[in-house]
């Protein structure tokens, strides 16, 4: 046993460095395997970005809805999996009158300023430009912005026709949806929340074109699945 120990003291004093290294990089490249395992691939992609605040469980709520509809396992991996990124972001206008109503409620003040600024306005045009988000629920002033820069796919090239609810060539109303007026949570959305979806994201050439390109006719067809929902 004491050979052990002093060949073990005379090993570690000459080699002591390289372990520490070698060590360090098998400890990172452990860590990154078990990321990139753990990491899910979702079918789908959504966003809803305006005013509304989600409230505990709503989010996992909506996820479930969104799921419950999926006619498929999209990529193949065994499970019908949906990711709905929910940012609540404000106008000016918005974030006054938000301001008023919490400042009138008795009890703990509502924390409103995450939502209204030239931060959360970089990161709402990071996701809809950039990001995996495809199909959206947009308050009206986001979805104005948006079309401004060509950002939307028109009604016509993604169903293959231009439904009879849609106000221009590319959104319609979620309340005027049978998925807006069939699930109560849907209901509780603001009434001018617009559903829409974009193109296929330019960064896509940095990310991977043909994956990307198979993920959005994955959102394309599961689409048309809620535009032509009909409720039971």
């Amino acid at each position: 046993m004491k050979k052990i120990i002093n060949w073990f003291k005379n090993y570690w004093y000459y080699y002591k460095w390289p372990v520490i290294v070698i060590g360090f990089f098998v400890i990172a490249i452990a860590v990154m395997v078990a990321q990139s395992a753990s990491q899910v691939d979702y079918d789908i992609h959504i966003l809803y970005a305006g005013p509304y605040i989600f409230q505990l469980g709503e989010k996992e709520q909506a996820e479930d809805i969104f799921r419950s509809l999926m006619p498929r396992d999209y990529n193949g991996d065994g499970e019908k999996t949906v990711i709905l990124a929910n940012m609540t972001i404000m106008t000016e206008e918005q974030f006054n009158e938000a301001m008023e109503a919490s400042n009138r409620v008795q009890g703990p003040a509502i924390v409103l300023g995450q939502y209204y600024g030239p931060q959360i306005e970089r990161a709402f045009s990071q996701e809809i430009f950039a990001g995996e988000s495809v199909i959206c629920l947009l308050d009206p002033s986001r979805y104005e912005q948006v079309k401004s820069q060509n950002g939307f796919l028109p009604l016509e090239e993604a169903l293959g026709y231009k439904p009879d609810i849609a106000f221009d060539d590319y959104g319609m109303y979620l309340k005027d949806t049978a998925i807006g007026q069939y699930f109560e949570l849907f209901r509780r959305f603001p009434e001018d929340t617009i559903l829409c979806i974009r193109r296929l994201s330019t960064a896509s050439v940095f990310t991977g074109k043909k994956k990307a390109e198979e993920s959005y006719k994955y959102h394309l067809d599961y689409f048309k699945h809620l535009v032509e929902f009909k409720g039971e």
